[in-house]
């Protein structure tokens, strides 16, 4: 049975998060298959500028960008072509983006992607666009744009494609891992401080996702 120790809680703006003996688990429902002490002693002086709460809301921006960017996307193609470029760019670019986001990280792109985190700044492009298309008389981009609006917003073609290309594969570490190795490794570089051994990081989340799933399996079977 899984033991569940309180990490630290901030305020409403940072991640919270629990810490478990399988890795740790956000109120936003991630989970990142590590510990705090295993964090720090991969790159120890990038923790003396960054908290791990502070590193993992970095991370679930990033998670979040799958949905976010490609609103966004969306949205702008509708305003600058038509809805059915819109729409098939954007269908091709959220898996690439969901499947491949962990190369793309850095300070920088994180700051953009907070941006587009912020919920009233894409509502505000939704309204835009699609009150435009609506005195315009363009009522069939409307209201496509408003279903697609809603479909991408709330994850759902996101879910679609983990079910389609994202297999419950063990010995393989996971997109929330990697995302979070790859936050480590490119926000050390940024601050020019040393990292550890980060083969060694992959190897402990894999074991992380084994136990995980044993401790799961474990518990259904009672």
């Amino acid at each position: 049975m899984l033991d569940f120790n309180l990490g630290r809680r901030k305020g409403v703006n940072e991640s919270s998060y629990v810490e478990t003996p399988v890795g740790l688990f956000t109120a936003a429902g991630n989970w990142f298959h590590t510990t705090e002490k295993q964090l720090k002693s991969y790159a120890p002086d990038l923790f003396k500028k960054y908290s791990v709460d502070r590193l993992l809301e970095i991370a679930e921006i990033w998670i979040r960008s799958s949905d976010n960017l490609t609103l966004v996307i969306f949205l702008l193609l509708l305003f600058l072509t038509n809805i059915w470029t819109a729409l098939i760019l954007s269908l091709i670019f959220l898996p690439f983006w969901h499947l491949n986001k962990s190369a793309f990280v850095g300070p920088g792109v994180s700051r953009l992607l907070k941006l587009f985190d912020i919920e009233f700044v894409t509502f505000l492009i939704a309204v835009g666009v699609l009150s435009m298309k609506g005195i315009d008389g363009s009522y069939v981009e409307l209201v496509l744009g408003m279903v697609f609006f809603l479909v991408f917003k709330f994850g759902m073609y996101r879910r679609l494609i983990n079910k389609l290309f994202i297999t419950e594969d063990p010995k393989k570490v996971t997109l929330n891992d990697r995302l979070l190795r790859m936050i480590i490794v490119k926000f050390a570089m940024a601050e020019g401080v040393e990292i550890g051994e980060i083969q060694k990081m992959e190897k402990e989340a894999i074991r992380m996702v084994e136990k995980k799933k044993q401790s799961f399996k474990s518990k259904a079977d009672k």
